[in-house]
């Protein structure tokens, strides 16, 4: 990583300033090298989800079945291919929210729910298309007369999410 130090008359100052930008007070500028931390660990790039989900269309929280999917794969489906937060998880519930919304994906909850996610219209072709290059089985169905998209496909534990398209108006 390099650095900039200022010098006034030959002698060293402190990091550069506005007045050295602007060539006031007759600094001139030289470079140094800073040694960097080695033992901190790196950072971890977050990587864009598939589906960029823009909001969850639900009055309140959503409790979905997990059935016996391990919580490895929920996580990944609904964290890095949804894009939802991960909260936490426990032998029995993993929890994601988005936008204020708890999704519970539970043991303990019988049948297979379903979750409609909002996605805009300028996400919603190349979502499709990222869908088909990961053999991804999913509906396509046109409503509204053909002015709103609806995608179906199901998630590792056979809920429902419903990719609602959305459009300014």
């Amino acid at each position: 990583m390099r650095g900039v130090m200022r010098q006034r008359n030959g002698k060293p100052g402190g990091l550069l300033g506005w007045g050295d930008w602007l060539g006031v007070g007759g600094y001139s500028v030289s470079t140094m090298t800073i040694e960097h931390d080695s033992n901190l660990p790196p950072l971890r790039v977050k990587v864009p989800p598939v589906v960029p989900v823009d909001s969850v269309l639900a009055v309140g929280d959503v409790t979905l079945a997990a059935a016996d999917v391990p919580r490895g794969i929920l996580r990944q489906f609904y964290g890095e291919f949804l894009g939802l937060t991960f909260v936490d998880a426990e032998v029995e519930v993993v929890r994601f929210t988005q936008n204020n919304r708890m999704i519970r994906l539970d043991r303990n909850h019988a049948e297979a729910g379903r979750l409609a996610l909002l996605i805009s219209s300028r996400h919603f072709s190349e979502v499709l298309e990222r869908l088909r290059g990961r053999q991804l089985p999913f509906e396509l169905i046109h409503t509204d007369a053909g002015l709103t998209r609806l995608a179906l496909l199901r998630d590792p534990a056979l809920n429902w999410i419903h990719l609602m398209e959305t459009r300014p108006f």
